[in-house]
């Protein structure tokens, strides 16, 4: 694995482990298992797909995703839960989601889905699989914005501010 994304995986090992400190019901991560799977030479598909399910399970979500921005698009490199999105699929980071305007802000970004215009490019693609609600928190690499890590549920749910900035810590 590259030094960069090596970097890149252990600073989300760590911030997973301070969103389990804020979860409602803290319960300790496989974390071993994720230092393991970076130190093996594990692909960044699985590194990034063990991290989403560690949120996904920590937040008690439908699905978890980490996405890479590349330019004005975000790009799955890591997803779990419930209709998820494919590894590879990439997205407009245009609009009032989640992941565009934790993007755009810097910091971590709740949105209640159904609230979104009907222009708007996140809930055409959203409201069709039945998401209601998400959280997505930036991930930097050496200062500058590298991608985001989003929760999805698809119950009347709202996001706690504790879940929203454990998230956040992700900026870091």
């Amino acid at each position: 694995m590259q030094p960069q994304l090596r970097r890149l995986a252990l600073s989300v090992i760590a911030a997973v482990l301070i969103l389990s400190a804020c979860a409602s019901e803290p319960t300790p991560p496989p974390v071993d298992s994720m230092a393991t799977a970076v130190a093996s030479g594990a692909t960044p598909e699985a590194i990034f797909g063990q991290v989403a399910a560690e949120v996904g399970a920590l937040l008690d979500v439908r699905a978890g995703i980490v996405w890479r921005f590349e330019g004005d698009r975000s790009v799955a490199v890591g997803s779990w839960g419930h209709r998820r999105s494919q590894v590879g699929v990439a997205f407009s980071l245009a609009g009032e989601g989640a992941v565009p305007l934790a993007r755009r802000t810097g910091r971590a970004a709740t949105v209640h889905y159904p609230s979104l215009a009907d222009t708007d490019p996140t809930a055409a693609r959203v409201r069709p699989q039945g998401y209601r609600s998400g959280v997505a928190a930036p991930i930097a690499l050496d200062g500058k914005p590298w991608g985001a890590v989003l929760a999805a549920t698809s119950d009347e749910r709202v996001f706690s501010d504790e879940e929203k900035h454990g998230l956040e810590r992700f900026a870091d």
